[in-house]
């Protein structure tokens, strides 16, 4: 859950919870990925307090994007992580006259596992292309890249889904996803909805 409050026409506020139950924690959840702790068919549980702010930076004028800067801190609530992490994101974004948007972002963050302290990377690049008022279809390229650590790690995926507009304000959505180099799972999906209220 992401909850944004705007303050004026350029900054936001944003407070979120996250709570995760599944798997044993990849680069697709919140929970990241040691690929030096071994994966078993167990249930792990994870949550995290989100909290932090978007600042607007340009509007989109010709082939100038529209951009911003999002800069966010997670406290683990519960679960085996401790630390705080804090993460900066800078993105930028078109939409064209057909109506279709395309959005890319690149994500840095700070990160330690055992002692080793390192640096995460996170491109991505997504086109959002609408068929008609109430459906949307997007394709996805997101990475995840290690920096520092004492095995670094390239991960790179491709990501296609789906998007319904119930109403105005509810949207639900589905995808699922390939890794594109061994260090990436090989197949991910997930489902869930954006409520404006």
């Amino acid at each position: 859950m992401v909850t944004r409050y705007g303050i004026n026409d350029w900054l936001e506020l944003r407070l979120g919870w996250n709570w995760e139950a599944g798997g044993s924690p990849n680069t697709i959840s919140s929970g990241g990925s040691d690929p030096e702790e071994p994966t078993e068919n167990k249930v792990e549980r994870d949550s995290q307090l989100i909290y932090g702010f978007k600042a607007a930076l340009t509007s989109q004028s010709a082939w100038q994007p529209q951009s911003a800067v999002i800069l966010q801190g997670g406290t683990p609530t519960f679960g085996k992580d401790t630390a705080t992490q804090l993460v900066a994101t800078y993105v930028v974004g078109w939409q064209f006259a057909n109506r279709w948007k395309w959005d890319s972002s690149l994500r840095y963050g700070y990160d330690s596992s055992a002692g080793d302290h390192f640096n995460i990377w996170a491109p991505s690049t997504v086109l959002k292309i609408p068929l008609g008022e109430q459906w949307a279809v997007h394709g996805e390229y997101f990475g995840v890249i290690s920096q520092g650590r004492a095995s670094d790690q390239a991960q790179h995926y491709f990501s296609p889904g789906v998007h319904y507009l119930v109403t105005r304000d509810l949207e639900i959505g589905i995808r699922v996803g390939w890794g594109l180099n061994p260090d990436a799972d090989r197949f991910f999906s997930n489902a869930g909805l954006g409520w404006r209220y």
